[in-house]
Order: structure tokens, then C-alpha cells, then sequence
């Protein structure tokens, strides 16, 4: 294939026509145009990455902080989580309804990788401050991303 500029001339025509006997399913089966599906598709891949990323950062954040820390500190930790996801998920829930859901997204996943490079930091100097951290940045992540799906499944209601 020729290239032009260092890209390759054709393929986006190659995959748009490959999908296309997909999005014309999707189309006739819910009832949106085109553009919408591509939107709706690019907002369930954010989702699902986010997600994803949830679940492991959660795995390994408690694997560390009970490896590390011991089961005798969780009592602990429940309290230091209170007292930080309280008043984070009363200001986040203020977001919600203002920000733009595809905007929300894109600024949750590029918190927590900002957040996940940051707690990674701490926990490779293996303080308890740090796993604690860990922990509980991760436990406040999951709470948000739980606060949008609640929203979601709330709009969801309403409209069908």
C-alpha cells in the first residue's frame, strides 16, 4: 500500500468496511446512528478499561497492605478510609451531574494512573504510611467509579 506522510493510505477505509456489517447490526438491533454508536462504543471501552485497571490495582493493593501490614491494622485502615472517602465522594457526587459523563471518565482514568504512579512511589519505600496510602487511594478510586455507575444505571432507568 503506498504511504503518504508516514501513514498508511486505505486502512482506515479497510477497518471502517470490515466493521461495517457490525455497525449496521447495531444500528438496526438499537436504534442509533452511526456517530452515536461510535460514541457509545468509545465511552463502554473507557468504562470497561477503567474497570479493569480497578480490579487489579485493588488485588494488589491488598495483597500488599495485608502482606505487608498484617490483618491486625485493617480495623484501622477502615476508619483512615472513612474519614477520607466521606467527604471525597460528597464532593465527587457534586461532579457528576455537572461534568460531561465522557469527560468524567477521562479525567477518572487519568487520575488514577497519576494516582497509581504516585502510590507506587510510596509503597516501593515499604513505610506503613505508604501501604496504607495504597490502600486507601485505591479503596477511594473504586468508590467513585462506584458512585458513576450508580448515575449511569440511574439515567439508564429514566430514559428506558
Amino acid at each position: 500500500m503506498p504511504r503518504a506522510g508516514g501513514v498508511l493510505q486505505g486502512t482506515s477505509r479497510q477497518i471502517h468496511s470490515g466493521a461495517a456489517p457490525m455497525a449496521g447490526f447495531l444500528e438496526r438491533q438499537l436504534g442509533l446512528p452511526q456517530e452515536r454508536l461510535r460514541r457509545l462504543s468509545h465511552f463502554v471501552f473507557l468504562a470497561a478499561t477503567l474497570l479493569c485497571a480497578d480490579v487489579l490495582a485493588m488485588t494488589l493493593a491488598e495483597s500488599l497492605f495485608l502482606a505487608n501490614v498484617g490483618a491486625n491494622r485493617l480495623p484501622l485502615f477502615y476508619l483512615l478510609l472513612a474519614a477520607v472517602s466521606i467527604p471525597v465522594a460528597s464532593g465527587f457526587s457534586h461532579l457528576v451531574d455537572r461534568v460531561p459523563r465522557l469527560r468524567l471518565f477521562h479525567g477518572l482514568l487519568l487520575g488514577s494512573l497519576g494516582l497509581a504512579v504516585l502510590l507506587r512511589g510510596m509503597a516501593v519505600r515499604s513505610t506503613l504510611t505508604g501501604y496504607f496510602a495504597l490502600y486507601t487511594g485505591f479503596s477511594v478510586l473504586e468508590l467513585l467509579l462506584e458512585i458513576i455507575a450508580e448515575q449511569l444505571q440511574s439515567i439508564r432507568a429514566e430514559v428506558g
